[in-house]
């Protein structure tokens, strides 16, 4: 296992950032397309690969960790984590890389959640909008946005609610307004 955890190690300090990319997005994909359920030690060692990688990025002031976590979307929603981690960690993702692929399962995969995880759902939601490309990308993933934000603006919580009805807000600021009817 050392062995392993040196060569991974190896392998992130010398190749390129499309490569690191493409490791993480092929191991997304593999994982979505896993039918049977990661043993824990399977799920132990991507956690902690990924949880390294984070923190890398944390630290690395280059835009260079954006492109290599940018696929953690696959990975996201593929539902072989539990939600708690794999929530966190999609938000400290899109904190580093602002951005995220593939943004429509990853929304779908927060409405899923958003019940839950209210507040983190909201949070991610929110960086996704502030990083819009154009605000009709929207339109891909509206029901699912409106799942999130439903709920944020249901939870007993004032805080949530008011991030929730900021974020409504914000997104008819953009020119979006199909989600107005939220706020009556």
């Amino acid at each position: 296992m050392a062995e392993t955890e040196g060569i991974l190690s190896e392998f992130f300090t010398k190749a390129s950032i499309e490569l690191r990319r493409s490791a993480f997005e092929f191991i997304g994909r593999s994982l979505v397309n896993t039918k049977e359920p990661l043993s824990d030690k399977i799920k132990g060692r991507l956690r902690s690969l990924l949880d390294g990688r984070i923190e890398m990025g944390k630290t690395l002031e280059a835009c260079e960790m954006k492109d290599e976590l940018i696929d953690f979307g696959y990975w996201f929603y593929c539902k072989k984590f539990d939600d708690e981690w794999a929530i966190k960690s999609l938000k400290n993702i899109m904190a580093i890389t602002k951005n995220i692929e593939p943004e429509y399962k990853v929304v779908n995969r927060l409405a899923e959640l958003s019940k839950i995880y209210s507040l983190e759902a909201l949070e991610c939601l929110s960086l996704i909008v502030n990083n819009l490309k154009e605000v009709w990308d929207i339109e891909g993933w509206k029901e699912d946005a409106r799942t999130i934000l439903s709920n944020g603006l249901k939870n007993e919580k004032h805080r949530i609610q008011g991030l929730a009805f900021d974020l409504v807000n914000k997104i008819g600021s953009l020119g979006y307004i199909d989600f107005r009817d939220l706020l009556n």
